[in-house]
Parts: structure tokens; C-alpha cells; sequence
């Protein structure tokens, strides 16, 4: 009977020990997630900066940053303020000292906010920004806050271009984060789809055209130079300037329109925007050429027939009618919104280097 007393009393010193453990932890949880309106409204406003520095490379003012950490030391008078919210306050004067390229600053308000509570996870991410702490992974936090280190793991996968990554570290942080934090972050979700393709084995040259928002001329010829062999029968391993480069290309037929007798490539440049249509040109052009088609028969004289154009936004008489449709069917392109093709809007390279790609296929 004395053993079995024993052995109760160890099972409820355990399970006491294991009870208050939790309690700590739910405590600390629900310390940190019950935040004022007031907090929550500075955390949205420094996520928003933070994304638009990251993104853009835009800093706040410091005149607005010190009217934030002048309000921030308002909130911290209140003797009523738990631990917790005081070691979030002083993380988010830390962060704004950072974002206008203060460290010292930031150094301090860090060392108060650890030494006001240690764990919190704005303080360990602040810590990470700093290089304090060199390693997000080794850090322990509460499942409820897991999400933003994750979020913070995706921001510097998108830094180190590591975009496919970044997505998929977004993506999983923005279903647990509160929606200020999708709103803020999203363009850089966003932007790391778009540049998905990059990896580390992209070329330098190659990752600079992908990243841009339009391309010249010379920039598409280049890019179909260095990704594909498509223009290997022309070019040979002859080196050629920017200039001869785009002037060899013309020459050879590869920015004519299929539907016209004229000189339709003679007003292009290498500095020339390309768009949709001109896109379309080239892409069909080097499609015909590389199976050998150029003598099927001419969608336009078929639609003429028809007497309508299938695409709202193509006239019957334009001199790339025909790249246009060979390219939609096959599947090279496609409508943006299922009606029109959009041939005067400006291609992004992405999108050409993915119709590239799709002349193997």
C-alpha cells in the first residue's frame, strides 16, 4: 500500500510539473495575442514598411519613424502593460530604427525588449535582422507564432532569389497571419512567383533580363540565345555586337510578318519595346522554322473566308494575324482573359521565356 502512495505521489508531481509548463506557455500566448488595438495598428503599419523597403528599397522618413516610437512611448507608460506587449513595443521602435538605417539604435531597443522578455518572437526576428541571431530554424515559439518566423523565412528566401521557395514559405505563413500582414506582403509573394523560374544556376545575365518588366529587342534575341538553340543555324558561334546581332536577325527573316509584303521589320531597333504582337512574330517565326512549316495554310485566308476574326482585339487585315493564331493554337500564347490578346501591351520576359520553352514541347 506504501508503494502505490509513491508511486501516485510521483505521478502527480509529474503531472502537476507538466500542467504548470502548459499553463506558462498558454499564458504567454494568450499574453502576446491579446495585443491592443492600438499595437496591432503600429505592428500593420511597420509590416507595410517593412514589405515596401524590401520590395522597393524605399525607407520610411525618420520624421515619421520618430512620431511612431514617440507614440510607442505612450503605450509603454502604462503600468498596467504586461511584459510581454512592453517587449513588442520595444521590438517595434528596434525595427523602426533599422528600417531608417539606425542599427545602434535598433541594438538598444532590442536589448531592452529580450531583457523585458525574453522568446518573444518580434524580438527574435528583430535579433535575425540585426545578425544577432544567425538561424531562424534553431528558434523555439509557440505554434500560434510560428507563422511569423516562417513569413520572415519566405522574405529571405526572396532576398537570396530563391523565389519557387519563397512561395511556398508565403503561402503557408498568410493562411495563419492576420490579413494585414497577405495585404502587405503579397506584392513580394507575388513578385517571387512571377520569378519562380530563377534559380541559382540561371545565368547572371539571363536572371537580370527575366527580373526586368519588358524587354528590347536585343533582350529577346539574347535571351532566345541563351536559353534555347533556336538561332544556332543562324548564328553559328559567330560573335556578334548589340547592334549586328539584332540587324543579322532581321536579315534573316525572323522579325517579318507573315502577312505582309512589306518591309515590316525595317523600323526596328534593338532598343525597341517588345510587345505582344511583335513577341508573337518572332515566337511563330522561329516555331515555322524550326519544324518546317512555313507553307501551311494561311489562317488569315481562312478567316477572311469566314468572314470574322476569332479574337475581339485582332483586326483580319493585320500583318501578324497569322502569328497571332499559330501561336494560340499552338499553345505558345494564349488570350490573358479568353477574348483578346492584348497585342500592343508590353510582354513581360518571364512570360516570353515560358513561350520559349513551349516551342519544344
Amino acid at each position: 500500500m506504501k508503494n502505490k502512495c509513491i508511486i501516485f505521489f510521483v505521478i502527480f508531481l509529474v503531472f502537476s510539473c507538466f500542467s504548470c509548463m502548459t499553463l506558462q506557455q498558454d499564458i504567454a500566448v494568450s499574453t502576446a495575442d491579446a495585443l491592443s488595438p492600438e499595437i496591432m495598428q503600429i505592428e500593420q503599419e511597420i509590416a507595410f514598411m517593412h514589405a515596401d523597403f524590401i520590395m522597393n528599397g524605399k525607407r520610411p522618413s525618420v520624421q515619421k519613424a520618430d512620431s511612431m516610437i514617440k507614440k510607442i512611448n505612450s503605450l509603454l507608460g502604462d503600468i498596467n502593460l504586461q511584459s510581454a506587449p512592453q517587449a513588442i513595443l520595444k521590438t517595434f521602435q528596434g525595427n523602426l530604427c533599422l528600417l531608417t538605417d539606425r542599427t545602434a539604435s535598433a541594438k538598444v531597443y532590442y536589448q531592452q525588449a529580450i531583457s523585458t522578455y525574453k522568446g518573444e518572437v518580434h524580438s527574435i526576428i528583430l535579433g535575425n535582422r540585426l545578425g544577432i541571431i544567425k538561424d531562424l530554424s534553431d528558434q523555439k515559439v509557440a505554434k500560434t507564432e510560428q507563422a511569423l518566423l516562417t513569413l520572415e523565412t519566405a522574405i529571405q528566401l526572396y532576398q537570396k532569389e530563391d523565389y519557387l521557395q519563397a512561395v511556398a514559405k508565403f503561402d503557408e505563413a498568410f493562411i495563419s497571419l492576420d490579413n494585414f500582414y497577405q495585404e502587405a506582403y503579397s506584392e513580394l509573394r507575388n513578385e517571387s512567383w512571377k520569378l519562380r523560374n530563377i534559380s541559382s544556376q540561371t545565368e547572371a545575365s539571363e536572371a537580370e533580363i527575366l527580373k526586368k518588366d519588358s524587354i528590347n529587342v536585343y533582350e529577346m534575341i539574347k535571351l532566345t540565345q541563351q536559353t534555347t538553340d533556336y538561332l544556332f543555324k543562324f548564328t553559328a558561334s559567330k560573335k556578334y555586337s548589340d547592334t549586328a546581332l539584332v540587324k543579322h536577325i532581321i536579315s534573316c527573316g525572323l522579325l517579318d510578318a507573315k502577312n505582309s509584303t512589306d518591309d515590316s521589320a525595317a523600323k526596328i531597333t534593338k532598343d525597341t519595346i517588345v510587345t505582344r504582337i511583335l513577341a508573337a512574330r518572332f515566337l511563330w517565326n522561329l516555331f515555322t522554322d524550326k519544324y518546317g512549316i512555313n507553307n501551311i495554310n494561311s489562317y488569315q485566308k481562312q478567316f477572311s473566308e469566314a468572314g470574322f476574326s476569332p479574337v475581339s482585339d485582332l483586326q483580319l487585315d493585320s500583318k501578324d494575324f497569322d502569328a497571332v493564331l499559330g501561336c494560340i493554337e499552338k499553345e505558345l500564347m494564349e488570350l490573358p482573359d479568353g477574348i483578346n490578346f492584348y497585342p500592343s501591351q508590353k510582354i513581360n520576359p518571364m512570360d516570353f521565356n515560358s513561350s520559349l520553352k513551349r516551342i519544344n514541347k
